[in-house]
């Protein structure tokens, strides 16, 4: 993430997308070689087209209370899915929405970082897919 803050702070903007893809597609320990390409190529031009005109360094309000400490009044059944190579604090932010919504149901794909729709469109549908017919 330090790279990613130099390579913002430096506005080279395209190494700081191909660092976030690193980060969010390829995942913890794999390389852009182990991912399907395509799939790589689409969220490197999204996120380049987000990040285009850079930051403009505004920050969103606190919320008080924090949105973690309201997840109990989520009274709707949750589908919480995340991909295991994703980096920690994403893997610790779904175990905290798992424990505090009551209705929730946590599914993991092993082989995926931070956007298994992207990388596993198929199962991510089927996934969602059954967890709908479920309610």
């Amino acid at each position: 993430f330090a790279e990613i803050e130099t390579a913002y702070e430096a506005d080279d903007l395209d190494l700081a997308c191909e660092l976030e893809t690193q980060v969010w597609f390829d995942g913890d320990g794999r390389e852009a070689s182990q991912v399907d390409a395509a799939a790589r190529a689409r969220l490197f031009a999204m996120n380049r087209r987000a990040i285009g005109g850079g930051r403009n360094g505004e920050r969103q309000p606190d919320l008080t209370p924090s949105a973690a400490e309201r997840l109990g009044e989520i009274s709707v059944p949750t589908l919480i899915l995340t991909g295991a190579l994703d980096i920690p604090y994403i893997q610790a932010a779904a175990e905290v929405m798992r424990d505090g919504i009551s209705h929730s149901v946590w599914i993991e794909y092993p082989d995926a970082a931070h956007l298994p729709n992207m990388e596993h469109p198929d199962r991510f549908n089927d996934s969602v897919g059954r967890f709908l017919q479920s309610l």
